[in-house]
């Protein structure tokens, strides 16, 4: 398993971090090439900077997880997900705990499924998962607006192409 490496802009979240414990509202992608902990370790101390703290910025930026990308219909999104990377499986009590919070989160029983290492929780298009990746288990939330899809082909008012109120003429 090689060592995760962080590129430039997550170089300076992770030292902004460590130094002034401030915190951003991004997400950042994982990049390749870059520095990995050891290397950004070695540069804090010589700056000054204790390497647990960059540890601790490092797992912090890690842990905000990454959007996924965005599904779209006609160029506007109709979806959304975000991928968190896991340290390890949660166990089975872990699991249900989940369950039990996505269901009052979202206010609806939704459906449970497990098969081998992926484990699944869905109510209609909400969909959140434990899935194996090469580096160890990821969490997947996602969500999909499916009648948008319709709204953009149909039109806004829901008859054909009629964009512009109940007359059916068009304001010029």
């Amino acid at each position: 398993m090689t060592a995760r490496r962080y590129g430039d802009d997550e170089v300076r979240e992770i030292f902004n971090l460590a130094t002034t414990g401030g915190t951003a509202d991004r997400s950042l992608p994982a990049e390749s090439g870059g520095l990995t902990l050891d290397e950004l370790q070695h540069i804090g101390r010589e700056a000054g900077i204790e390497p647990a703290r960059v540890a601790q910025a490092a797992a912090t930026l890690d842990a905000r997880g990454k959007p996924a990308p965005v599904r779209r219909a006609f160029g506007l999104p109709i979806g959304v997900s975000r991928v968190v990377d896991l340290p390890r499986a949660p166990t089975d009590r872990e699991w249900e705990q989940l369950i039990s919070e996505f269901r009052t989160t979202f206010g609806a029983q939704g459906h449970a499924t497990s098969s081998g290492g992926l484990r699944d929780w869905s109510q209609g298009n909400l969909h959140i998962s434990i899935e194996p990746t090469a580096r160890g288990e990821q969490l997947r939330l996602s969500t999909l607006k499916d009648d948008a899809i319709a709204q953009r082909a149909v039109g806004r008012d829901g008859r054909n192409g009629d964009a512009h109120g109940s007359s059916g003429h068009r304001r010029r």
